[in-house]
């Protein structure tokens, strides 16, 4: 593990206030909260590095297939925004089982998406990128 060479481990308490921020938001937190000697950059390029070999085994979560077949048969107005890098989206979604689930939306918008400006979650950016792209009023899209 790229913490235990710091002699440190990830609490679930600081991994939830990392989720769903952009890579380096969360890489600050981390080497912040953790005092690891890193700059949150190379914190980011490790991670990265460790990362590639675990994706192998990504699933989906239970009903989403079905949730995400539902919406393409009728042909609703989707797009998958996440606060992920467009590299790192690659990798999860390589697997043979999502990669062409993935492959039906028609709009992607990642957290290193020059209009998002390096804000992920909570803040709204990637959502209201999305919803744009789609022509989509905010207040009439559904998130999940």
């Amino acid at each position: 593990m790229l913490l235990a060479k710091y002699g440190k481990t990830l609490p679930l308490s600081l991994k939830a206030r990392t989720l769903g921020r952009t890579s380096l938001e969360s890489a600050k937190l981390v080497v912040e909260e953790l005092r690891i000697p890193l700059s949150a950059e190379h914190y980011v390029q490790s991670l990265a590095e460790f990362q590639k070999g675990l994706w192998g085994d990504v699933a989906l979560m239970p009903g989403a297939e079905s949730l995400l077949g539902h919406v393409f048969r009728n042909r609703l107005p989707a797009a998958l925004a996440t606060s992920s890098t467009k590299a790192s989206l690659e990798r999860k979604t390589r697997v043979l089982a999502v990669q062409s689930l993935f492959a039906q939306f028609p709009i992607t918008v990642c957290g290193d998406d020059p209009e998002v400006r390096g804000r992920g979650k909570p803040a709204p950016d990637l959502f209201l990128v999305a919803a744009r792209r789609l022509n989509a009023q905010p207040s009439h899209c559904l998130v999940f």
